[in-house]
């Protein structure tokens, strides 16, 4: 019973842990992927405001599945796709982590994107 207890005890702090580390990846990406793409923006010619207004939309998601994404490619996509249609900062943050997400699955493949 208390070996059964213990094994308990074990599994949930496993958990726990899995969680943390899971949140932290997600924090990990977001600190390195999103300045990055925010860095490329601005060379690109976005004014600060909208590079500004697109990190603050972007600081709320989660960019864990982003690991590995070029910000050039995220960039130059954003660029092609975004200035025609006018999107708000929130919808540009979320084309960004779409974007991001497709980039890192094709260098996770084994397959080379550069911009």
């Amino acid at each position: 019973m208390i070996l059964k207890k213990k094994l308990m005890a074990v599994a949930v702090a496993a958990l726990l842990l899995a969680g943390v580390c899971a949140v932290g990846s997600a924090q990990t990406a977001t600190r390195e992927f999103v300045p990055a793409l925010l860095s490329q923006l601005a060379a690109d010619g976005w004014s600060p405001q909208e590079t500004q207004a697109l990190g603050l939309a972007a600081s709320g998601l989660d960019w864990s599945d982003a690991q590995g994404a070029n910000p050039e490619v995220v960039a130059l996509s954003l660029e092609m796709a975004g200035r025609d249609q006018q999107l708000s900062a929130a919808d540009e943050a979320q084309l960004a982590l779409q974007l991001a997400t497709s980039s890192a699955q094709l260098a996770a493949a084994g397959l080379d994107v550069h911009a």
